[in-house]
């Protein structure tokens, strides 16, 4: 079993393709390769922890279809402003925790996540982590211990707990560098 972030997949979203500059033809195309990439990675074994804005679309069949051709073995979803706009409790309750940010710890690892990037969280004297998405890799993350695992910063793959560990490793070291 192993752990992975993610987020901003904006499933069925033709919009998103333009607006965050995606190299996909059309949205079904987007959505193959989403899917692809995400189960190149994650197995039915596997926890994932999405930290918003998964689908555009906001029906149960739409979201329950996209569940299925999923690999995992919790999904975790934090909302973001797509799900807050239009989830309701019947798509939520097809995750296994639906919530606005969660305190989790993995490894000896306290971890903040949430769909937005945060100038405080808990623990961030300990060397906690701050882990999000809703700035599609345009936003430099001036923070230390913060990391936003968006797909659009991430080549469209989800990252495993030690991808994330090694990320903010490097990203410190360039940090203190300056």
């Amino acid at each position: 079993m192993n752990y992975f972030f993610t987020s901003d997949h904006h499933f069925h979203h033709t919009n998103i393709i333009s607006l965050c500059n995606r190299p996909f033809q059309n949205v079904e195309e987007m959505n193959k390769e989403l899917i692809k990439r995400w189960n190149e990675k994650i197995t039915t074994s596997d926890i994932v922890y999405h930290l918003g804005d998964f689908s555009w679309l906001s029906h149960i069949k739409a979201i329950s279809d996209l569940l299925s051709a999923l690999n995992f073995k919790e999904f975790h979803l934090l909302i973001g402003n797509h799900e807050k706009l239009s989830f309701n409790s019947k798509i939520a309750s097809l995750f296994t925790t639906y919530a606005t940010h969660r305190d989790i710890k993995i490894n000896h690892q306290w971890i903040t996540i949430c769909h937005y990037p945060m100038k405080h969280w808990y623990k961030e004297n300990a060397d906690s982590w701050n882990l999000h998405g809703h700035s599609h890799g345009r936003d430099s993350n001036p923070f230390l211990n913060q990391l936003d695992v968006s797909v659009d910063n991430t080549n469209f793959y989800p990252l495993s707990f030690d991808e994330v560990k090694k990320q903010i490793e490097i990203k410190n070291r360039r940090i203190s560098l300056k």
